[in-house]
C-alpha cells in the first residue's frame, strides 16, 4: 500500500532586493508525494507577467528573472505547488524590490554618493565669526 500525501510548502519564496538590469532567483521548498509541480506567478502592478512563467516551466522549484526593469519594483511573486492527487497549495507572497542603477555600474544608486549626474554634498559651512583686535 502506498501512502499519498498532499503538497506542503516547507519554505516559501522570500522578499528580495535586486539591482536594475541584474537577475534574481526565487525558490520554494515543498514536500508531498512526487512528482510535484510548480506554477510561478509574477505580478507587476497587478498584471501577470506570463513570459517568465513559460521560460521556467511547470516543474521547477526556482524562478529566475533576468534583466530586471525598474518598473518591476514592488512586484509580487507566488507559486502553486501540486501533485496528481491533490489540489495545489499557494505560497505566501514574496515582494521584489528593484533598486535603481542609472549609471549601469551594477551598484544601486542608493549605495553611491559620487555617481555620475549627482551633486556632491557640500561640506558644512562654519558660522562667520568676528574677531576683535586687542
Amino acid at each position: 500500500m502506498t501512502v499519498v500525501t498532499k503538497p506542503v510548502i516547507t519554505q516559501p519564496p522570500i522578499n528580495t532586493q535586486a539591482v536594475q538590469g541584474r537577475s534574481v532567483a526565487f525558490t520554494v521548498a515543498a514536500s508531498g508525494t512526487p512528482p510535484l509541480t510548480f506554477q510561478w506567478v509574477w505580478r507587476v502592478a497587478g498584471v501577470v507577467v506570463s513570459n517568465h512563467i513559460v521560460i521556467n516551466g511547470p516543474t521547477n522549484s526556482a524562478l529566475v528573472l533576468t534583466n530586471l526593469a525598474l518598473s518591476a519594483n514592488a512586484s509580487r511573486i507566488t507559486v502553486a505547488v501540486g501533485n496528481a492527487w491533490f489540489s495545489p497549495v499557494i505560497s505566501s507572497v514574496a515582494i521584489l524590490n528593484v533598486l535603481a542603477d542609472t549609471d549601469h555600474d551594477g551598484l544601486p544608486d542608493s549605495w553611491e554618493t559620487n555617481r555620475v549626474g549627482s551633486a556632491l554634498p557640500m561640506p558644512p559651512t562654519l558660522p562667520a565669526t568676528t574677531m576683535a583686535m586687542a
